[in-house]
Formats: C-alpha cells, sequence, structure tokens
C-alpha cells in the first residue's frame, strides 16, 4: 500500500430509504441489502420498524406519492428521567381523571405514514391511552394511566427509538382554554351564517321566480326570521371592529360593511312589513357567511407556525445532569428550565450546554456554531467561559453555571430578535391605501344621491337610492379581494412544506431585491464527510478496520465521519485496549499489539505515519442549480457566514456565487449590519447565528436543520433541506400580489360601473340585490384560478 492515493469518488445520488435525504454514506440494510440510507441512525430505525412488525409505515409513505424529505435520525441514549418528576409535571402536564398528558413536539414529522406511525403508540407502550397527532404542528399530545409505572420517559424513549426526538411543550391551560372557547364562538357564528344565508336565498330565488303574493309575503317573513341571527350574532365581530376603529379614530373597512348590514336589515324589514317584496337579506347573510369563512381559514394559516418558547429546546437540549457538590457528586437527571446559577453540571459528549458557565474540570472540544457559524470544532480548556447553546463534542466536562436564560448571551440574542418584531414597520397593503378613499367617496356619493332624489323625487325615493348605492357598492370584493389571496397562497406554501407565518411576508416577498445565503447546512449538508485518503506507508492491518476502530466511539464530526464511511462499506471491527482522546490531538489505541493514533488528520502506526485524511462539508446536491434559478429571476445573490474565508470560496465557487459576493467570517451582530445596510433583502439561514439577521431581513427564512431560535425570527420555515424551493416562494410572493391587484381592479371598475348605474336609474333594488354577491364570486374564481405561474408551483 506504499505510496498509494485513494481518493472518495462521488457516486449517482440515491436516496435514503427512511429519510429520503441523499444517502451519500451509502450505507446498506443488514435486513435488505436494497435499502440504503444515510446515517446508521436511520438504517437503525428502519430495522426496529421491522422487528417488531411496524414496517407498514413504508407501505403508507409510499402510497402518499409525494417525498417530503426530513432530517436523517439522529439516535439518543437520552433516558429523559426528568419528564417523570413532580416538579416537572406541575408545568408540563395535564391532569384530569386519573389520567397524565403531556404534549411534545417532534422532529422528522413529514407525511401521512409518521401520522399512522405515531398513532400506534399505544401499541407498543401499554399504559398509554391515546396519542393525537397534529401533522401541522408536529405535536403529539400523550396521554398516559396516572399509575406507579407508568412514566412519560418510556415514551419519549419509545418515540426516540422511532426516529422522532421529542421536546416535552411547557402547559398554558389558561391561553388554551380561551383560545380554544374564541374559536368555537367564532366557528359556531360562521355555522349559523351559513345556514341562515342557504335559507334565505332559497326563498329568495322562489320571490325572484314569481312567487305569488301570499307566497312571496311567507318567504319574505320567513327570510327575516332566519336573517336576524345572521345580521345580530354571526355579524357581531363586524359591528365590534367598527366600533373599536370609530373610537381609535380610524376608517377601517368594516365600518361601510356594518352600515350596509344595519341600514340593509331595518330597510329589508321595513319593505316586508309594508308589502314590498324586494329585499336585500340574500345578500347581506350571504356577505356575513363569505366575510367569516375568509377570515376564519387565514387565521387558521397563519396559527401553523408554533410560538416561539417551543423551540427553546433546540439549543438548551432536552436534560441535563447536575451533582449536589463538587463533594458529593450524587447525579440528578434535570430539565434545563431548573437550571439555577452556580450550580455544577456533567455534560457529557453531544449534550448541549443550558447556560452560560465556566469549566471547571475537563478539557473538550465544542460546536461553536450557534456563535461563530464555523462548521469547525472549537477546544475548550480548563477555566474557559463557554456559552449556553454550544454543544459538547469529544469528552466529557464539569461546568459552573454562571448565567440563564435570559441572561446568557443567547438569552440577549433572543431579546434582540423581540425587538426586532416590535421595531417592524407594520406592511401598509395595497388595499390599505385605496379602502380609505373609496369609503370616504361612498359615502360623500350616497349623501349627494340622496339629496338629489329627495329634492327631485321624495324623501322616501331618497333613501331607497341612498341605500341602493350602499349596499350595491358595499365593500365585499374589496374586503375578500386581500385575504382571500393570501389565504389561498398560504395553503398553497403550506402543503407544499413552506410555513409562512403571515400575510404581510407573501408581499415583501415581491419586493425581494437582494438574498443572503447562510453556507453550513443551507447551501451545504452541514455535517463533515470524508473526503479522501492518502497513504504514504504500509499497516500492518486493514487501513479501513484500523480507522474505523479507532473512532467507533467517538462523538467528535471528524471522527463520526470516518465512522459512518467505514461503517458503510462493512469494515470489521477490531479488538482494541487503551484507548484514548485527546482534546486538540486524537484518538489512540493498541491493536494487536500495535499501537494506532489519529492525530490531527494523520494516521499513525507506532509513531510512524502511513496515512492523511481530508474532509470536506457537502454542497448539497440541489444549490448549484437553484442559485442559477434564482439568479436567472434577476435577483442579486450574496454568500454570508461565519466560517474561514478559504472555505467560504471554496463552497461559493462550487455553487456559482461571484467572489465579490463573499462575506466570511463575520459574526452574529455583523450579519445583522450587512442585512440592514442591503436594501429589500432576504436572509435564508440554517444555523441559531442567523436569528438576529433573519429578524432584520426583509423578508427572513430558516430551512430543515434550523429548528432552533432561527425559527423564531424567521418569517419563513422551509420543511424540506436545502434551498430548491426558495425560487418558488419568491415566485408565490410576485404572483400573489398579482392576483391581489387584478381583484382589486376588478373590484373597483364594478364599483364604478355600478355607481354610474345607480345615478343613472339603471339599477333598482331588485338588480342590486342579484349582482351585489356576483362580485364576491367573481373575485373568489379569480383568487382560486389564480396565475399559470402559481398553477405550476410545487406540482
Amino acid at each position: 500500500m506504499h505510496a498509494q492515493h485513494s481518493s472518495i469518488t462521488k457516486q449517482e445520488v440515491v436516496l435514503c430509504s427512511h429519510c429520503d435525504e441523499p444517502a451519500l454514506a451509502g450505507i446498506t440494510s443488514r435486513i435488505d441489502s436494497s435499502k440504503v440510507f444515510c446515517c446508521a441512525g436511520c438504517r437503525t430505525v428502519y430495522e426496529v420498524l421491522n422487528d417488531i412488525g411496524l414496517d407498514e409505515y413504508y407501505q403508507i409513505k409510499e402510497r402518499a406519492g409525494v417525498i417530503k424529505r426530513r432530517a436523517p435520525v439522529q439516535l439518543s441514549e437520552q433516558k429523559y428521567l426528568f419528564l417523570d418528576h413532580d416538579s416537572f409535571h406541575e408545568e408540563y402536564a395535564y391532569k384530569k381523571n386519573q389520567t397524565l398528558s403531556m404534549d411534545f413536539y417532534l422532529e422528522g414529522i413529514h407525511c401521512l405514514a409518521c401520522l399512522w406511525l405515531i398513532e400506534k403508540l399505544p401499541e407498543l407502550v401499554e399504559f398509554v391511552i391515546n396519542a393525537k397527532l397534529d401533522m401541522e404542528k408536529s405535536i403529539v399530545s400523550v396521554t398516559i394511566l396516572e399509575q406507579k409505572d407508568a412514566k412519560f420517559s418510556t415514551v419519549a424513549r419509545e418515540l426516540s427509538q422511532l426516529g422522532y426526538k421529542p421536546h416535552p411543550l411547557q402547559k398554558n391551560q389558561s391561553t388554551i382554554e380561551l383560545k380554544q372557547s374564541e374559536e368555537r364562538s367564532y366557528l359556531l357564528k360562521t355555522g349559523i351564517a351559513a345556514a341562515g344565508a342557504s335559507n334565505v336565498m332559497i326563498y329568495a330565488v322562489s320571490n325572484y321566480a314569481g312567487a305569488s303574493d301570499s307566497y312571496a309575503s311567507i318567504f319574505n317573513m320567513l327570510s327575516i326570521a332566519f336573517a336576524i341571527p345572521v345580521l345580530s350574532y354571526s355579524a357581531l365581530p363586524f359591528y365590534q371592529n367598527a366600533i373599536r376603529s370609530l373610537r381609535n379614530r380610524v376608517v377601517s373597512i368594516d365600518l361601510p360593511i356594518s352600515i350596509a348590514l344595519i341600514a340593509g336589515a331595518f330597510y329589508g324589514a321595513w319593505n316586508v312589513l309594508n308589502g314590498v317584496h324586494e329585499n336585500y337579506f340574500d345578500s347581506l347573510t350571504t356577505l356575513v357567511f363569505l366575510l367569516l369563512l375568509s377570515r376564519y381559514f387565514l387565521k387558521k394559516i397563519q396559527e401553523k407556525a408554533l410560538s416561539s418558547r417551543d423551540f427553546s429546546y433546540f439549543y438548551l437540549g432536552d436534560s441535563v445532569r447536575r451533582i449536589e457538590s463538587l463533594k458529593n457528586r450524587k447525579v440528578q437527571e434535570i430539565h434545563p428550565n431548573f437550571v439555577s446559577k452556580n450550580d455544577y453540571l456533567l455534560i457529557a459528549p453531544g449534550d448541549f450546554i443550558p447556560a452560560d458557565s465556566i469549566v471547571i474540570e475537563g478539557e473538550s472540544y465544542i460546536n461553536n456554531s450557534l456563535f461563530s457559524g464555523e462548521s469547525r470544532p472549537t477546544k475548550l480548556e480548563l477555566g474557559q467561559f463557554v456559552f449556553a447553546g454550544t454543544q459538547n463534542i469529544s469528552n466529557e466536562i464539569l461546568i459552573q453555571v454562571k448565567k440563564t436564560r435570559e441572561e446568557t448571551r443567547v438569552g440577549q440574542i433572543l431579546k434582540s430578535v423581540e425587538d426586532g418584531w416590535k421595531t417592524k414597520a407594520p406592511i401598509v397593503l395595497y388595499v390599505d391605501k385605496i379602502a380609505r378613499f373609496f369609503m370616504f367617496t361612498i359615502f360623500v356619493l350616497v349623501a349627494i344621491l340622496f339629496a338629489k332624489e329627495a329634492y327631485t323625487e321624495s324623501l322616501s325615493s331618497g333613501f331607497e337610492a341612498a341605500l341602493t348605492l350602499l349596499i350595491v357598492t358595499c365593500p365585499c370584493a374589496l374586503a375578500l379581494a386581500t385575504p382571500l389571496a393570501f389565504t389561498r397562497s398560504l395553503e398553497i406554501a403550506a402543503s407544499a412544506g413552506a410555513i409562512i407565518k403571515n400575510d404581510s411576508v407573501l408581499q415583501k416577498l415581491s419586493e425581494v431585491q437582494n438574498i443572503f445565503f447562510d453556507k453550513t447546512g443551507t447551501l451545504t449538508v452541514g455535517q463533515l464527510a470524508l473526503k479522501r485518503i492518502d497513504t504514504c506507508s504500509d499497516s500492518s492491518h486493514s487501513l479501513a478496520d484500523v480507522l474505523l476502530s479507532l473512532t467507533r466511539s467517538s462523538t467528535h464530526p471528524k471522527s463520526r465521519a470516518i465512522t459512518q464511511y467505514f461503517e458503510s462499506r462493512f469494515a470489521k471491527i477490531l479488538n482494541r485496549s487503551n484507548y484514548l482522546e485527546t482534546p486538540g490531538k486524537g484518538v489512540s489505541a493498541d491493536i494487536f499489539g500495535s499501537t494506532y493514533s489519529i492525530d490531527r488528520d494523520r494516521v499513525f502506526e507506532n509513531d510512524k505515519m502511513i496515512a492523511t485524511l481530508s474532509f470536506e462539508d457537502q454542497v448539497r446536491t440541489d444549490s448549484y442549480q437553484s442559485i442559477k434559478s434564482i439568479k436567472d429571476g434577476g435577483y442579486h445573490i450574496s454568500l454570508l457566514s461565519g466560517d474561514h474565508s478559504q472555505v467560504c470560496k471554496e463552497i461559493a465557487l462550487q455553487v456559482g456565487i461571484e467572489k465579490e459576493h463573499i462575506y466570511s467570517e463575520v459574526s452574529p451582530e455583523s450579519k445583522n449590519a450587512i442585512i440592514r445596510n442591503q436594501h429589500k433583502s432576504m436572509m435564508v439561514g440554517d444555523g441559531a447565528n442567523d436569528a438576529i439577521a433573519l429578524s432584520q431581513a426583509h423578508v427572513g427564512v430558516a430551512v430543515l436543520g434550523a429548528m432552533d431560535i432561527s425559527l423564531k425570527a424567521a418569517d419563513i420555515y422551509m420543511s424540506e433541506p436545502g434551498i430548491a424551493r426558495i425560487g418558488d416562494i419568491l415566485t408565490l410572493g410576485k404572483e400573489t400580489m398579482y392576483v391581489i391587484k387584478r381583484n382589486l381592479a376588478f373590484s373597483l371598475i364594478y364599483n364604478l360601473a355600478t355607481i354610474i348605474g345607480v345615478f343613472a336609474g339603471i339599477i333598482t333594488p331588485l338588480i342590486g340585490a342579484i349582482i351585489m354577491p356576483i362580485s364576491s364570486l367573481t373575485v373568489l374564481a379569480s383568487t382560486y384560478i389564480g396565475t399559470k405561474k402559481m398553477r405550476s408551483l410545487w406540482r
């Protein structure tokens, strides 16, 4: 093997049989060699599901017909014992009728097969009564029997073994009950409006068709009866909003709606009581129903993003081990929320550090990408200060807590994020500007028409003409034009895995000019991979077997990359002794009488170098084409990263970003400044270190793998890894604004035509009652037809 040169060649991309990520490692199953996996975690879950007879999961997933990638499985040996403490139950569990319930956010939920598997939990754990999964929010509510041997820790371990890492969600009973009460009330109002409108429409059609006077009178009285609950109870939100706006000296779009509803109701009732068959109850009840329904769907779409507090677990970890004192080292597993100042904590390799602390025992390497953005591990020495949110990598350390929660550096970042929310200027939608002028103009024209008709004809004629104008130009179409378009686009995005927090983001998307991409985990996979092996001397034993045996128990990213590569090629694990892992150097062990070591990417046998190793954070397969497509759309693309300059240049070259558009070695605070200095910018990030930049950008986008504090600040969360959908959401924003403008144009043309018709005496109350609902239906059709580009998105 002397002077042998070996290179890890790129293979044709095959998707992981479990998570649908690119199976770069090429790990195969021992059960079925045709199944390929991206990591040992996904292979383990696949084999577990087969062992317990739940392999139907993959059949359901295949029948779903849509590939939605999820993060590779990260296997954990965590015991979750803190879930069983009474003090924890007080803040996280719901107690009712000898049962306990707890909500968990689950990593990795992506399709109906996940729903089927999670709700099989009662069959896997005997004391679990029910497991109900909300797929939109990835939240499962688990109910167990309140008995001695029933423990949430067992449930959490089972979920973790299935590949869904659980994060308990703190309860907020009063908020939940209030929200449920409000939603029930709103749905009741909508249901009453639907029932009333449908019945009134039946009687109206009969009258329009020429019902005899006796039947017409009965139908009109029944119309009043069905319209009363709609125009009083169901329409209450419009009246409340109108009164609130008047108190604040602001004219809202609900004001003319309220005036039209009240005036139309009284005038319609007056006509019925005086034997006049024309009334507006069909139009008024339909208006109430359509407006309530549109606003309800808009609200439900907006609620798909979780509240900010739900994601603290991604940067604090799920549990931590606390010791009573330096003398009495009794260990207790607790939740990070219960960590206090001056506590002593044992941090194992792979654990997150939950508070700003000082290292008092041990040395290790940490993943500091939360603050630095660097993909390379950082050395941590005795006496050094370490921040909450960083992850221990190589050796166990003992730390003493100095700052907790809001006082920590990450807590200060979160405060900056929340301040960013408060200081963002509210989006002034096109309809707001038009509505003010429109409503003022209508009120002036109503007064002019009333005076004209009252002077030339009669007071009754003036009132009838004015009310006809008010109702026929009622801003129903104008009110629906914007929320309907936003709701439709939010639905399109959500169905394809893009969660957009609110409708104003869609307008901001249409204004984006500059786009900044983070590197690690966004343009790249975010995990080190073994790139090449250069051998320079013979080894007494198989180099593959030696390297696997040296690194198999190390949690260092480079060790994991070596282990993953050689596990996929079924290298053998050799007996070893005197194993030692040294921070800053590497690992060593005695194997069959020889001492092997890996020291700073060099492999030694008995102090003689036999090989060198090279690593890389691999570029995602879709990055180059996605960047090219976005550039073709006329956007300016830049790379914004905390990593080293040379690393950034190499990645930028591979994805097609010019060197003059590379910003490297920048801190989170510097990223914020760069973003602020760029006009109409979008920030696309994967790391928690992007939180401030995401919040300050015109539009912030967090991609899969960023389910941490980045999502707190982001306007959009992409549930698929990579940037392949960024171009689609930019297109969606532009096309949504086009549809809104088209809807508004139609609404204004309609209102202009009806104003002319009423002044010319062409439009009578009967014609007005017929054409008014048509305007709303036209806006509805325009919205759901959309545009050709919108219909082609995510097909």
